[in-house]
Order: C-alpha cells, then structure tokens, then sequence
C-alpha cells in the first residue's frame, strides 16, 4: 500500500501559563481550520511551504514534501499559501486542503463534507478523523489515493 506516515502516536493535551493577573494563557501555535489539536509542532511563523517544512522536525520533512506534492497534483489551479499559520492550498480567498506536522503524527485538513463524504475508507485505514481532517502516522498511513480524493472533494464541496 503507497501512503504517506510518520513514527508516533498521538497524545492530546495543552500547555498553559498564568499571567500575572491570574488569566491563564494558552499556547497554540496554530490551529488547523477548525480543528484545535495542542500537541502541535512548535515553529516560528512561516511564509511559504517550503520554510515550513523545512522548519518541521526533520524525520517529518519529506512525508511533508510528499503531501505537499499530491495537493498540488490534485489542485493543479490552487494557490499555495500559509494561512492560520500552517500551510494551505486555496482558490479565490476560499482554504480548499491543508496540512500540518504535529509531535507525532501529521494532519490533513479539508472541507467538512470530504471526511464525511469518505467516511468509510478513512475508517477502514483506522484513522482518526475530525470534523475537518485527518491524522496519520507511519504505523497509520494515508494512502496517496485518499489524499487525492479528500482534496478533490473538498473542492467540489466548497464549489470550485
């Protein structure tokens, strides 16, 4: 099976600070389009994919690449941009995949109706899925094939 993965399992938790009025921060250094993950890579802002992936922990860096690649292949038109801090493909001003490096897994963020609309074939690689996205992990890859369909579908679903 061809896919793309990384090493790790995923924990959840969040990172806190008081201040010194008693309201408590949060540190989150991105969140991937509606999905609130805190166990994120922490990087300095980026501009571009290319300073974003190479600013990732470097056992991440080509399954980035990778994914990096089969959006571009199947959003031919979109435009590459950094929005919420982490890199996205869009067309017009509309977000239509993203993608992310967390401590130990990856993310693959699309239209709400794309997880749904392959909701069964997510779950038959046992993924976890969100609302809007996808993780994986070298012992839970994503197969080329599902990245091509979630990001062709989540752009019909977003009418493009």
């Amino acid at each position: 099976m061809d896919g793309i993965g990384l090493g790790g399992s995923a924990r959840s938790g969040s990172r806190s600070a008081e201040t010194h009025s008693g309201v408590k921060n949060f540190s989150a250094p991105f969140v991937a389009f509606g999905h609130a993950e805190m166990h994120t890579v922490m990087m300095t802002k980026k501009d571009n994919h290319d300073a974003y992936i190479a600013a990732a922990p470097e056992q991440f860096r080509a399954i980035l690449g990778q994914l990096r690649a089969q959006l571009s292949r199947a959003l031919p038109d979109a435009e590459e941009v950094i929005k919420y801090d982490m890199p996205g493909f869009q067309i017009e001003e509309t977000i239509i995949a993203g993608y992310a490096a967390f401590s130990n897994q990856c993310g693959l963020y699309v239209d709400p109706g794309a997880i749904a609309a392959h909701a069964d074939e997510i779950a038959s690689l046992k993924l976890k899925a969100s609302k809007t996205g996808v993780t994986f992990s070298l012992s839970k890859p994503i197969t080329d094939e599902l990245v091509e369909k979630l990001a062709t579908s989540s752009r019909g679903k977003k009418g493009f």
